[in-house]
């Protein structure tokens, strides 16, 4: 199981609120795994996955729809900064 952690998420004012998933298929979320950095970097070959994800609302730095990507850690990883995180997104409703 993935989730997105706050500290993880992306740029800017964007949080694990103001996102949708890109899609329900792997096509649409394009997952690109990526190699562990800093406090998710708990053995030697620990990932991080960018998927696509779609604003839910406008912030200061993305309209709403504007497409974004966030990156997942596993689920053990979640929190390790002491950051909130979310196992369930919800997909991006047209």
């Amino acid at each position: 199981m993935l989730a997105a952690d706050s500290a993880l998420v992306g740029e800017g004012d964007q949080t694990v609120n103001t996102l949708w998933l890109a899609g329900a298929d792997l096509a649409a979320l394009q997952v690109t795994p990526e190699p562990a950095t800093g406090a998710y970097q708990t053995w030697p070959g620990a990932r991080l996955f960018r998927v696509n994800a779609i604003a839910r609302e406008a912030t200061a730095t993305l309209q709403k729809g504007d497409p974004t990507t966030v990156r997942l850690v596993p689920f053990a990883d979640a929190g390790a900064t002491g950051k909130y995180y979310k196992v369930w997104l919800p997909l991006n409703k047209p």
